[in-house]
C-alpha cells in the first residue's frame, strides 16, 4: 500500500490520536437563480388565493343582493296583509302628571313651658289630652310669689300712710307760711316730700301688680284648643322660663307642606282647590300659600295646603298632591304597541305609505320618545300629519311589504 492510499485512509477513518480534530463536510448551496424562482412561485400562490377569496366574496355580495331584490318582489306581489292604522295628527305640548310628596302638619303647634323659675307642684294632663284654651296644663309652688307679694302690699300701706303725713304737713306748712311763720324754702321742701311719697306708693302698687303677673304665670294654661302631643318634666322638677316642657298641636284643620318646583308653585295662588292622594283615596285640598323662598339642595318651594275638616289628619303622614305639567313639543300620540324597534337600541313606527297604484306599502320612519303614559307614548321624528300609522299587526309586517288597512282611527 501506498503512502498516498495511507493517507486516504486516515481521512476517511477516525483519528489517530485525540489532539486531530476530524473532517467536517459543509452542505452545498443552491445556486441563486433557483431561490429567486421559488420565491416567485410562492408570491404567485399567495396572490391566487387573495384573488380568489376576493371573487368568492363579491359572488356571495352579489348573491345576497339578488336575495334581497327578490324578498322585496315577492313581498309586493304577495297578498297584502290587513292591519290597523292610526292617522297621524300632530300636537303642538303635551301634558305630563306629576306627582309631589308633602306631609301633614297641625294647622298649629307650639312648644312652651312656664315664664317663671319655680318647683312643679302639679301637672293636670297627660300626652295625647285634648284640652281647651286655658285649661290648666300645671302649676308650680306658690309660696314665694305668695310671701312676696304680701311684703308688697305692706309696703304699699307703709307708703300710703306715709303720703298722708305728708299731705298733712302741707297744709300746715301753707299755714305757717302765710302767717310769715316759716320761710318759703320750708314750704316747698314739704311739697317735695309729699310727691316722693306719692312715687313710693306708685312704686309699691307697680310692684305688687309684677307679683300678681308672675303668681298668675305659676299656673300653665293652653293657649288654644288642641292636643298634649309631648311632655318633658314630671313633679317636682325645677324649671327655668328658657326651657319648653310641653308640645300641644291644634284641633281645627290640618295643613301638608309640600316641596313643588318653582315654576309650579307660582302658578297657584290662594283658595285653589287641587287633587291630592290622602291614604290611597284621592281627595280635594285648598291652597292657603307659597312660602316665597326656594330650598337650596331641592331648588323647590313649599306649598301650603289645607285638608278638609273631616279629614282627620295625624302629624306626619304623607300626602301626594296631583299636578299636570305642560310641556311644549311638537309631537304625535301613538299607541304603544305602534312602536318597534330600530337601529342602536331607537324606536321607530311603521308607516302605511302610498305606493304604485293603489297599493300601500310599509315603510319605517324613526321617532323619538318623549312621554309614555303605558298606553300611549308621544313621539317626534319623521312623522306628518295624515300618515297612517300601523297599530296593529306590526309583528306581521315589515318595510316593503304590501298592505291593506282594515280599519283606521283619527286620534283626537
Amino acid at each position: 500500500m501506498s503512502k498516498m492510499d495511507q493517507d486516504a485512509i486516515k481521512v476517511k477513518g477516525r483519528p489517530e490520536s485525540a489532539n486531530e480534530t476530524p473532517h467536517v463536510v459543509q452542505p452545498s448551496r443552491k445556486p441563486m437563480w433557483m431561490r429567486r424562482a421559488l420565491g416567485s412561485a410562492l408570491s404567485l400562490t399567495l396572490m391566487g388565493g387573495i384573488v380568489a377569496s376576493a371573487a368568492f366574496a363579491y359572488h356571495r355580495i352579489q348573491e345576497d343582493a339578488s336575495l334581497a331584490t327578490e324578498n322585496a318582489a315577492i313581498l309586493r306581489t304577495s297578498n297584502p296583509v290587513p292591519v290597523a292604522a292610526d292617522v297621524a295628527v300632530s300636537e303642538d305640548a303635551y301634558v305630563v302628571p306629576r306627582r309631589y310628596i308633602g306631609l301633614v302638619v297641625p294647622n298649629r303647634a307650639t312648644t312652651f313651658g312656664f315664664e317663671i323659675n319655680g318647683r312643679v307642684a302639679s301637672i293636670a294632663v297627660d300626652i295625647g289630652d285634648a284640652v281647651a284654651a286655658g285649661d290648666v296644663l300645671a302649676t308650680l309652688d306658690q309660696r314665694r310669689t305668695n310671701a312676696a307679694l304680701e311684703t308688697a302690699e305692706a309696703g304699699l300701706a307703709r307708703a300710703r300712710a306715709l303720703l298722708q303725713l305728708r299731705e298733712v304737713e302741707v297744709e300746715r306748712a301753707q299755714s305757717l307760711r302765710s302767717s310769715g311763720t316759716i320761710t318759703q324754702q320750708s314750704l316747698d321742701q314739704a311739697l317735695s316730700n309729699v310727691q316722693a311719697a306719692r312715687a313710693d306708693v306708685e312704686a309699691s302698687a307697680a310692684q305688687i301688680r309684677s307679683l300678681q303677673i308672675d303668681l298668675e304665670d305659676t299656673i300653665l294654661r293652653a293657649p288654644f284648643d288642641g292636643e298634649v302631643i309631648e311632655m318633658s318634666f314630671d313633679l317636682g322638677d325645677v324649671v327655668a322660663p328658657d326651657r319648653a316642657i310641653l308640645t300641644m298641636a291644634g284641633t281645627g284643620r290640618s295643613e301638608a307642606h309640600i316641596g313643588v318646583p318653582v315654576d309650579l308653585a307660582t302658578r297657584f295662588t290662594e283658595g285653589d282647590v287641587v287633587s291630592a292622594i290622602y291614604r290611597g283615596r284621592e281627595i280635594e285640598v285648598e291652597v292657603r300659600s307659597n312660602v316665597s323662598r326656594v330650598n337650596a339642595a331641592s331648588q323647590t318651594m313649599n306649598l301650603v295646603v289645607a285638608l278638609s275638616p273631616d279629614v282627620a289628619a295625624i302629624e306626619g303622614e304623607r300626602i301626594v298632591l296631583m299636578a299636570d305639567q305642560t310641556i311644549e313639543q311638537r309631537g304625535i300620540w301613538v299607541p304603544v304597541g305602534a312602536l318597534v324597534s330600530d337601529l342602536n337600541g331607537l324606536f321607530a313606527v311603521q308607516i302605511a305609505a302610498n305606493a304604485e297604484g293603489d297599493t300601500l306599502e310599509i315603510a319605517r320612519a324613526p321617532v323619538l320618545v318623549h312621554y309614555s303614559d303605558g298606553q300611549r307614548a308621544y313621539v317626534s321624528g319623521a312623522i306628518r300629519d295624515g300618515d297612517k300609522i300601523v297599530t296593529e299587526g306590526t309583528n306581521r309586517v315589515s318595510p316593503g311589504q304590501t298592505v291593506t288597512v282594515a280599519a283606521v282611527e283619527v286620534d283626537d
